[in-house]
């Protein structure tokens, strides 16, 4: 997760350059550094109003996971890797 964060945030910083908008709108740029980091999770406490909902949630979602069962097989069989072109 950390490794996307830093891809995104390069990307950002590529196209966020002095004078540079792009297709990106407006460029704004800051007098001090931004550090980005979660606010909730991770090496820190979970939100609480979305824990709530979730933990609320759990047996409707534990019974939508389950009603996959049955087609493992034909998930499994899907190629991780796109390598042609016909659709699948």
């Amino acid at each position: 997760m950390q490794a996307r964060l830093n891809t995104i945030a390069r990307r950002l910083r590529r196209g966020m350059r002095k004078g540079h908008s792009g297709d990106r709108g407006q460029v704004i740029e800051l007098e001090y550094p931004v550090v980005a980091r979660p606010r909730w999770g991770y090496d820190r406490p979970p939100h609480p109003e979305l824990s709530q909902l979730f933990e609320a949630g759990r047996a409707r979602y534990a019974e939508h996971l389950r009603s996959f069962l049955p087609l493992v097989d034909e998930l499994a069989a899907i190629p991780l890797d796109a390598t042609g072109t016909e659709p699948r």
